[in-house]
């Protein structure tokens, strides 16, 4: 795993911040364009973005690989799920905090950042297992991430209704379309393919027009949140693959797991943040604050794997 082509792939991504950052500063982003492009993120290109990735042709990927790979993420997500509820206890973090920092252990950046920093370092080869990784953190955030992101307190009521949205369905049907090797006609998925590579672009676009807004002392004035960052990006991703190489040895997947695993914080909790008119501070300075420590976190754990 090439450590300057991660570190590079990185500072892409801060360019891409800055580029929103400015755009903010000169007003020429406000609020209300922030919300609109989160919308255009959540609901467009991100689904879009899901469904194009199964569209190259992963030859040496077969079902049987897809297979482990479901169940390794399926653990892993399990795990995330409970120290999402059990590590803002343990750091004390006040309780209407507690939601946010949740977010922040269970759900990293592995569409908007992970799948061009992994198709960069690892090959196109490796999109399957990133799909499979988006599909369940799709799966999982429009459910149960929404759920504790809306809450504030009061039990949401759950039906069938609850699992069809336009995430849900489009990690679906792209795991539909690899296994039985469907394909769209081809400008079909020209247009669906333009559309998500807009994601990371918009994404880091947003999280540049919400770092404006917060004064860049008080990103680093938290000593909690940095120690709650560092654990998670590094202390985390090493302790599971230490444990899963025992079980899958090296490889493609264990190294695309790691790189998943050490991503920052995700940008969705934000984006639905601000489309529901929530509080967004402590989400901002902790993806920013994340993505800022990336650089070092992500080469080291390239290293380590």
């Amino acid at each position: 795993m090439s450590t300057v082509i991660v570190f590079q792939q990185m500072l892409v991504i801060f360019i891409l911040i800055a580029v929103g950052y400015g755009l903010s500063k000169k007003g020429l982003v406000t609020d209300s364009g922030s919300k609109l492009l989160s919308f255009l993120v959540v609901n467009v290109t991100n689904p879009a973005m899901i469904l194009s990735s199964v569209f190259e042709e992963n030859v040496s990927v077969t079902r049987q690989n897809v297979i482990i790979m479901i169940l390794v993420t399926a653990i892993i997500y399990a795990v995330l799920v409970l120290l999402g509820w059990l590590l803002p206890k343990l750091y004390r973090i006040p309780g209407r905090e507690q939601k946010y920092y949740n977010m922040m252990v269970v759900y990293a950046n592995t569409g908007f950042i992970g799948i061009p920093l992994i198709s960069a370092v690892l090959g196109t080869q490796a999109l399957i297992y990133v799909t499979v990784f988006n599909i369940a953190f799709t799966l999982l955030f429009y459910t149960h991430g929404t759920r504790i992101l809306l809450s504030d307190g009061e039990r949401q009521k759950v039906t069938w209704k609850t699992f069809i949205n336009i995430g849900t369905v489009s990690g679906l049907l792209a795991l539909v379309f690899f296994w039985f090797r469907l394909r769209f006609p081809a400008v079909i998925e020209g247009s669906i393919t333009t559309m998500g590579k807009a994601t990371t672009f918009l994404s880091m676009t947003v999280l540049g027009v919400s770092l404006a807004q917060i004064p860049l002392r008080k990103i680093f004035s938290s000593v909690r949140l940095l120690l709650f960052v560092l654990a998670r990006m590094l202390a985390l991703p090493a302790v599971f693959c230490l444990i899963l190489k025992q079980f899958l040895g090296g490889g493609l997947m264990i190294n695309a797991v790691a790189l998943m695993l050490a991503m920052p914080s995700a940008n969705m909790p934000l984006m639905v943040a601000k489309q529901h008119g929530l509080e967004t501070e402590t989400l901002s300075r902790g993806i920013v604050l994340s993505t800022i420590l990336s650089i070092v976190t992500i080469t080291v754990i390239s290293m380590i794997i």
